[in-house]
C-alpha cells in the first residue's frame, strides 16, 4: 500500500491540477482491517470555532507530495522529487455547487503562510517536541512528553486518553511560564499543590474552550487522573485531597465540564467549605 495513503489527505492536493472528484471502490474486501475513512471537508470547516475560521481565512497552505514520506524517513530520488514540486492553495475554498466553505488542509501541508511552524505543531509553538509511550505515570520534562502506552488493538478510549495527556503537555509548554509561576508560589505544601492544580486548569482551559477535539481528549485525561486519586475513596471531608477538589470545581466553572462521576461524592463533601473560603473568586 502507498504509505502516503495511510494519512488523512485530499486526493492530488499536491498537484497543480488537483482532482475534482474521488470515487471509492473495492474489487475485494479485506477479511481483516482495510478500513477506509472519508471526511466531509465542508463539515470540517463548519465545525471550526470562529477564531480559527478567522485565523485561516486568508492563509495559503503549501502542499508537497513528498512531505509525509520525508517525515517518515523515506529517501526519494532527486528525479522523483522534481515530478511534483510544492504547490500553494488557499486553506478555505468555496464549493462551486453548494456555495459552502471547505477546509483544505491535509497531511501533505508542509507550511502555512504567516505561521512559522507546521499547523500540527502550532499548538505548542515548538518546532521539535519528543513524544514517547510509557507504562508509568504520564509526565513532561521540557520538550519531552511521556504519554500513556495504549494496548495493541488501540481502542478509541485509549487513543483519546493518550492524546489528552499530550495536549495537556503541549498547552503547558505553550501557555505556562515556569519563572513567573514560581514567583507567586506559596511555600506551604498543600497551598502549593492547590496553586499548581489551578495553573493546570488555566492552561488546559485555553485548549478545551477553543477546540472541541482537545476538550474531549483532555476530559479523558482528567478521567484517568481522577481514577487513581484518593478523592474517589473519600468518605468524609477530611479525606478529600483539597487540590483535586479545587481543580475539578474550577474546571467546571471555567469550561462547563462536569466533575467526573467517580469524584462527585468527594467534591460535594468539601464544595460548600471551599466556596465559603474563596467567595466570588471562582467566578472571577
Amino acid at each position: 500500500m502507498n504509505v502516503g495513503n495511510r494519512f488523512w489527505h485530499s486526493d492530488s492536493s499536491y498537484d497543480v491540477h488537483p482532482y475534482r472528484y474521488s470515487i471509492l471502490t473495492a474489487t475485494a474486501a479485506a477479511k481483516k482491517g482495510g478500513a477506509t475513512e472519508w471526511a466531509d471537508l465542508r463539515a470540517a470547516y463548519d465545525a471550526l470555532d470562529e477564531d480559527t475560521k478567522e485565523l485561516i481565512s486568508d492563509k495559503q497552505a503549501t502542499f508537497y507530495s513528498h512531505f509525509t514520506r520525508q517525515w517518515l524517513g523515506i529517501d526519494d530520488r532527486p528525479e522523483d522529487l522534481r515530478v511534483f514540486p510544492p504547490v500553494r492553495w488557499p486553506m478555505v475554498r468555496t464549493h462551486p455547487g453548494s456555495g459552502r466553505k471547505v477546509l483544505w488542509c491535509d497531511s501533505k501541508v508542509c507550511e502555512i503562510s504567516g505561521m512559522s511552524i507546521p499547523e500540527g505543531r502550532a499548538l505548542a509553538h515548538e518546532p521539535e517536541v519528543e513524544i514517547a509511550w510509557t507504562a508509568d505515570a504520564p509526565a513532561q520534562a521540557g520538550k519531552n512528553f511521556r504519554v500513556p502506552l495504549p494496548g495493541r488493538m488501540l481502542p478509541r478510549e485509549q487513543a483519546v486518553e493518550a492524546r489528552g495527556f499530550a495536549d495537556s503537555f503541549a498547552l503547558r509548554l505553550r501557555h505556562h511560564n515556569e519563572g513567573l509561576h514560581a514567583k507567586g508560589a506559596p511555600p506551604e505544601p498543600i497551598a502549593r499543590a492547590c496553586y499548581d492544580a489551578i495553573e493546570r486548569v488555566r492552561y488546559e482551559a485555553i485548549g478545551s474552550t477553543r477546540y472541541a477535539g482537545i476538550r474531549d481528549n483532555l476530559a479523558s485525561a482528567v478521567e484517568m487522573r481522577t481514577a487513581s486519586d484518593a478523592i474517589i475513596r473519600a468518605e468524609e471531608a477530611g479525606e478529600v485531597p483539597l487540590p483535586t477538589a479545587l481543580s475539578l470545581m474550577l474546571r467546571e466553572a471555567v469550561t462547563g465540564e462536569v466533575v467526573p462521576e467517580r469524584a462527585r461524592k468527594g467534591v460535594e463533601l468539601v464544595r460548600e467549605d471551599i466556596l465559603a473560603k474563596i467567595g466570588t473568586d471562582m467566578e472571577g
